[in-house]
């Protein structure tokens, strides 16, 4: 029913944490014992109580001279203890399996993130921010709160029914083994019809799960282009399809995984009118109420562990999809190619860029976006590299700041290949594109962006303040560094963001600034005010500027254009 392959990558999935699992089957052993001793009372209890003649009553009754009620009193507070051990258990090992499964999707998910942080650019955006979100958000978290979760959950009840079920074999015969090989046929039936389904549904439902991802992600993030087109119904109505979908799927899911709840409650009172039918006048006078008490409390027992038992097997076949993708995924994950921990490298005064026939293709492409490129930018200056749309102006900015290694040719900082100190250079350098990463957070957490509140060195931070400039905007607002920017910086102007990604260079010390179209959509005199402020360092700063505004260019010391692949001083 469950083969070996799935089970060998839920294996993996949970990873060092598996070592903790005989743990908790102990306790599942020790919790179904204890269903079994309480069970083993009921029918003697009873007998006692009522006064039979039973032969645990006989022969135990007046142990030590005690009197009848003496013996109903001891007996009783025992029966209540064995079952408040048991109620407690039971609710401690609900609290493992609980901390046991969120506790693997936050490792399952920080790995896949801290893998993802690791790739390279070119492999990572292979995916769509949608689909790294479903994975990390909803994949994880349904395969260990939901899939982990029952097969926890079906191991522990599947220990449970057993005991319990041996002891009734035990106590009352061959009628009750073949009611339970029935109810055990009939689930196997059931399980066997619908697998195929629960497959195809859970499919569904990951599929439609990460198109509604991708829908609001999408009409979000256009906010204003979907108001001023008008074109809001579409994300509406795609979203609208794919939940339609995902909940028609999930509902007939729920459907097939609850179902058997309440075949098995007609199985069990069959099992009690056969019992009736079978013993007939056995079961009159002392000898039925124990009997049936002793049923009573087991099937009280079974029918929601019967239950569990079904919906888990239903809730594994129908995880299966997911821990196959997931699985996949991060495998894939982990075979592609990194960046390589660089060597170590400390800066010198003289930190000079040099393009050595530098050439650059997409993977799998002959096209040559670059080639054969020379160029070599010293410390200190400001350069501009202009072209029109499409030549390659955003694909030479990723080599300089080493996102992308070159097909051919080398780019070096004195005499150091960029890809063998690339941890290096990412220390020094600042990236200021023209939209700045920015968080729902405050200013002084978006300046020292990534640095815990408690650790922001407050005296960079006011010294990235006014060097950028920022001294004047700052104290005009009411909360101060501890304004809230709002989502993408939404209560500031563009300027603003801007010197606030200029701050953040400047906090972090970072000495070579690249600025790809950063202020493109500024107006001229912001776009002025920013590069007066940046000329304020030059010397101790080195700026290179991609864009396709002339008028910036009275700023920079040299100025190349890229047409064709090529690179040339204007």
């Amino acid at each position: 029913m469950i083969s070996f392959d799935y089970l060998k990558k839920v294996k993996t999935l949970i990873g060092g944490d598996v070592s903790k699992l005989p743990v908790i089957l102990l306790f599942f052993v020790i919790i179904s014992l204890l269903e079994m001793i309480g069970l083993a009372f009921i029918g003697p209890y009873m007998a006692t109580v009522l006064g039979g003649t039973s032969e645990f009553s006989i022969k135990y009754r007046f142990i030590g001279g005690m009197s009848e009620s003496e013996f109903i009193l001891i007996l009783s507070v025992a029966l209540a203890m064995v079952f408040f051990f048991k109620s407690v258990l039971s609710v401690y090992i609900n609290k493992v399996i609980m901390t046991f499964c969120f506790g693997t999707s936050v490792k399952i998910g920080s790995d896949i993130l801290a893998s993802i942080d690791k790739l390279t650019f070119e492999n990572f955006t292979k995916k769509s921010s949608s689909e790294y979100i479903q994975l990390i958000r909803q994949q994880s978290e349904n395969f260990s709160l939901a899939t982990l979760q029952s097969f926890l959950k079906l191991t522990s009840e599947m220990i449970v029914v057993t005991v319990i079920i041996t002891f009734l074999i035990i106590s009352f015969g061959k009628m009750i083994a073949i009611v339970i090989g029935f109810i055990i046929l009939m689930m196997s039936f059931y399980y066997f019809i619908f697998k195929t389904t629960l497959e195809r549904l859970s499919k569904t439902i990951n599929t439609e799960s990460e198109r509604m991802i991708k829908s609001v992600s999408e009409s979000l993030n256009g906010y204003v282009e979907n108001k001023i087109l008008n074109n809001g119904k579409y994300f509406i109505n795609t979203f609208e399809k794919s939940a339609k979908k995902y909940a028609r799927s999930y509902v007939n899911s729920q459907m097939i995984t609850t179902s058997p709840r309440f075949f098995i409650e007609f199985i069990m009172v069959l099992v009690i009118t056969i019992s009736v039918i079978t013993y007939g006048e056995s079961l009159i006078g002392d000898k039925a109420i124990p009997m049936f008490a002793v049923l009573g409390m087991a099937g009280i027992r079974l029918l929601p562990s019967l239950n569990v038992i079904m919906s888990s097997l239903s809730q594994i076949k129908h995880g299966q999809h997911g821990v196959d993708l997931l699985s996949n995924e991060i495998n894939l994950l982990n075979r592609r190619v990194k960046y390589k921990e660089s060597h170590a490298f400390e800066f010198i005064k003289e930190n000079n860029i040099v393009f050595d026939g530098v050439t650059y293709s997409f993977p799998n492409k002959e096209v040559k976006i670059l080639n054969n490129i020379n160029l070599k930018i010293k410390q200190g200056e400001f350069v501009a590299i202009v072209g029109p749309s499409g030549s390659g102006k955003s694909t030479l900015m990723n080599l300089l700041i080493g996102l992308l290694d070159p097909t051919a040719g080398s780019i070096k900082i004195n005499n150091y290949k960029v890809k063998d100190i690339r941890n290096a250079w990412w220390d020094s350098i600042a990236l200021i594109p023209q939209r700045v990463h920015i968080i729902n957070a405050s200013i002084k957490n978006n300046i020292a962006l990534g640095v815990e509140e408690n650790d922001i060195d407050n005296i960079m931070l006011l010294r990235a303040i006014k060097m950028s400039n920022m001294q004047d905007v700052i104290l005009q607002l009411e909360d101060g560094v501890d304004t809230v920017l709002g989502e993408y910086g939404l209560n500031m102007s563009g300027g603003q963001i801007q010197r606030i990604a200029i701050a953040r260079a400047f906090y972090f010390n970072r000495s070579i600034l690249f600025l790809d179209e950063a202020t493109s959509s500024l107006d001229d005199q912001t776009e002025d005010n920013i590069m007066n402020e940046l000329l304020k360092y030059k010397g101790s700063i080195t700026v290179v500027l991609i864009t396709h505004r002339f008028k910036i260019l009275k700023f920079f010391d040299h100025t190349y254009r890229l047409q064709d692949g090529s690179v040339n001083e204007i």
